[in-house]
């Protein structure tokens, strides 16, 4: 079904409306973090890659594909940051369009994964992740084996965002003691409002306090979990929060009363509005992760041009 232009014009000129007036109160990141917001982005568009040698670089470990889910990806090793990288591609075949459109809510079932009681995500999404999750978990054990000291990192764009949380939340129970983060890039809603809270509390969402000259101790929220929007992309609010959502056999109406099948997205999102990119027009949101001030109060426009380019860099291009 095609949408009449103008309709579409007015749903631009609205959504950048909305752009121009969110409040611009939020806090903007170091120089640090946005360096390692793009450097961990270079591996989720090397994901797109059908080869890719040297992922962002580094040392290759070991790539993956299924043939009937799709599912895509790599594992690469960092030695100069000791990381253990997982990227996982977004959409590219019709196989992962249907993969998107199977948007049921389904509990979390995923062996060795104790999620909390109620706790339900996208149908498609973790059967995605099912799809590869034993050659992965294989893999990364096998490396930690050999680098007991290195860090755990998941990254991801659009699908293969959705992807690597819910990969990061296995890798977390699989690998308890090993420090885990994830960097995902137009993520859309994964789960539902008790999976959002769950990667928040996983994540290590804490209060720390910051010296400010002229001021008391002030807290800001700090999280090993990066959800990266780049302003009007449409792809994280195009499965709606708090509205209708899909289970598997009926449809929920009124899901504001039902949280268990409502869809919301996990923190920490670090909203980058307006163009050019930098660490001065990338700010942190509210660590819940649906922040009314960020990307969340943007209508969806779908799949765009902000979703296909994240911080001057095609989404598809490898760095390889």
């Amino acid at each position: 079904m095609t949408t009449p232009f103008p309709f579409s014009i007015a749903l631009i000129l609205i959504t950048l409306a909305a752009l121009a007036s969110i409040s611009k109160g939020h806090q903007y990141i170091s120089k640090d973090v946005y360096l390692d917001l793009v450097f961990y982005f270079k591996y989720a568009s090397s994901a797109y890659a059908p080869i890719c040698p040297h992922p962002n670089g580094q040392v290759l470990v070991e790539t993956f594909n299924s043939l009937i889910i799709g599912t895509q990806g790599y594992i690469a090793r960092d030695d100069s940051r000791k990381e253990i990288v997982l990227a996982l591609r977004g959409s590219m075949s019709p196989v992962d369009l249907l993969v998107d459109a199977y948007v049921f809510l389904i509990p979390f079932d995923f062996p060795g994964v104790a999620a909390p009681p109620g706790t339900m995500v996208h149908a498609g999404f973790l059967s995605g992740w099912k799809a590869v999750a034993p050659v992965v978990l294989d893999s990364v054990g096998v490396q930690l084996q050999e680098h007991s000291d290195y860090n755990i990192v998941t990254s991801g764009h659009s699908l293969g965002g959705a992807l690597a949380s819910i990969a990061a939340m296995s890798l977390r129970a699989k690998f308890p003691f090993t420090n885990i983060s994830m960097y995902t890039y137009g993520q859309p809603r994964t789960g539902n409002s008790i999976y959002a809270n769950w990667v928040n509390n996983q994540f290590g969402v804490r209060i720390m306090h910051v010296f400010i000259v002229r001021h008391w101790l002030r807290p800001y929220p700090q999280a090993n979990a990066f959800r990266v929007v780049h302003t009007y992309d449409g792809v994280p609010t195009i499965i709606p929060a708090g509205k209708t959502s899909l289970l598997r056999n009926q449809v929920v109406t009124q899901s504001n009363s039902l949280p268990h099948y409502s869809y919301r997205h996990h923190g920490v999102e670090y909203w980058q509005n307006p163009d050019p990119a930098s660490e001065n027009t990338t700010r942190r949101c509210s660590a819940d992760g649906e922040d009314p001030n960020c990307s969340s109060a943007i209508p969806s426009t779908g799949i765009n041009m902000a979703h296909m380019k994240y911080f001057g860099i095609l989404a598809t291009r490898p760095f390889c």
